[in-house]
């Protein structure tokens, strides 16, 4: 997650949420705080892009105006679409 959801890892105390050190006002960020960030933006990269895969799709971008009993199904059959396409892309 980003700066934009302070407080939710005390909301979901279960959950393993990473949120991002802020740099403090007059000073640095440590060496293991920038490695932290670092480390978690590599992992949410990966997802935005799929996020942005999805997207071009438009079962994401566009307002669903079928039947809310099949969105997970249609939404399940895009993503694997999505997936069999990144499996089978030529390198």
């Amino acid at each position: 997650m980003d700066k934009g959801y302070c407080g939710v890892d005390k909301e979901h105390p279960d959950k393993n949420i990473l949120i991002p050190f802020k740099k403090p006002k007059d000073g640095e960020l440590g060496k293991f705080q920038k490695e932290a960030n670092r480390y978690n933006n590599q992992k949410k990269i990966v997802v935005e892009h799929v996020i942005g895969k999805l997207k071009k799709n438009r079962i994401i971008s566009d307002v669903y105006r079928g039947p809310i009993s099949s969105f997970n199904q249609i939404f399940c059959n895009i993503a694997a679409i999505s997936n069999f396409k990144l499996a089978t892309a030529n390198p």
